[in-house]
């Protein structure tokens, strides 16, 4: 009868050893999806909603965007494709459209420190841009 009451207590405690390492996972991981949100919060409300109008006197210089927090979102944890597939795919959706204009913004300024361009083809870049500007803060308004 002894026996039979050890062994439960072992299994008992392998039990309760199992659900706290779950729940010490679980908590793990909600912390850092919170973390991570927040952070991608922060990071979204320093895109700016307006952009200047076109002055072909000007040279415009636009900085990249950089989101440090997605890749953590994407293929961390912090996710679940099951549950929060539809989120994870307006991530990835997201993270194509900065990428587009960060391409764009790039070429743009280098173009406009290394050479000069036309008129004609200083309003196409700006307007490329402006373009792909209004495509990231589609994406963030949903």
């Amino acid at each position: 009868m002894e026996v039979v009451g050890s062994v439960s207590l072992v299994v008992l405690g392998a039990i309760l050893g199992f659900v706290a390492t779950k729940l010490s996972s679980w908590q793990e991981s909600r912390s850092r999806r919170n973390l991570l949100i927040g952070m991608f919060k922060y990071e979204l409300r320093r895109v700016k909603n307006e952009f200047p109008t076109y002055d072909e006197s000007l040279v415009f210089h636009r900085d990249t965007l950089r989101f440090a927090s997605i890749e953590k979102l994407i293929e961390g944890n912090c996710l679940s494709y099951k549950r929060e597939g539809k989120l994870i795919q307006e991530l990835l959706f997201f993270r194509i459209a900065v990428a587009r204009y960060n391409d764009f913004v790039s070429v743009s300024n280098y173009t406009q420190n290394c050479g000069s361009m036309s008129n004609e083809a200083h309003r196409e870049v700006f307007n490329i841009i402006a373009d792909y500007h209004i495509l990231v803060r589609a994406v963030l308004s949903g």
